[in-house]
């Protein structure tokens, strides 16, 4: 195990050199469902070299304030054109993230009758596979899908209104366990 990280380190050290990524911070917005950036959030990611970066995100959800932090690992740029004819440099990768929510009030309004749930808060983990595309060397997109596993899931009560069978229905799946998309858009420095 001790060596395997020796040559984890050592490959990263090597593969600093010569790549527009490294060293770069990108500033980025993203949206999604189940989403390391909740329904819309920002988040921030360091690339100590051209194969890894190091993310923290946070933003706004049905479950709460959610933050998280996690790593990717990229491949070679595979080509040099994007949607098969847009120059770019298109980097697919492979990622893990922990993170957690801090719970939230939703009120719902639906024919001049409220209903209002209080959610707990939560902590997941996941696994997420993507593509970023960067244009010049200062602008980005990545698109991802992931499976967030939750180790403490989050639940709710309805503490105003009635019951309202698809509200409770669509919010049992959303907290489970499951898939997560996310869309971002990022610049960098």
């Amino acid at each position: 195990m001790k060596n395997c990280i020796y040559l984890f380190v050592l490959l990263g050290l090597l593969s600093v050199s010569a790549n527009s990524l490294a060293g770069k911070i990108g500033l980025d917005i993203g949206a999604g469902f189940k989403s390391t950036y909740g329904v819309l959030g920002g988040g921030i990611r360091y690339f100590p070299s051209k194969r890894y970066d190091i993310f923290y995100n946070s933003g706004a959800d049905v479950i709460g304030v959610v933050s998280t932090v996690g790593a990717r690992l990229y491949t070679n740029p595979l080509s040099d054109n994007c949607l098969l004819f847009i120059p770019c440099v298109p980097l697919y990768y492979i990622g893990f993230h922990i993170g957690q929510s801090t719970g939230s009030d939703v009120t719902i309004e639906n024919n001049n009758l409220d209903r209002k749930y209080e959610f707990s808060d939560s902590k997941f983990t996941g696994l997420n596979i993507g593509l970023l595309d960067l244009y010049g060397d200062w602008f980005y997109y990545s698109l991802d899908v992931g499976y967030r596993v939750y180790s403490k899931e989050p639940t709710y009560e309805r503490v105003l209104g009635a019951i309202d069978i698809d509200t409770e229905e669509t919010f049992d799946q959303y907290i489970k366990s499951g898939l997560s998309f996310s869309f971002n858009l990022g610049v960098l420095f």
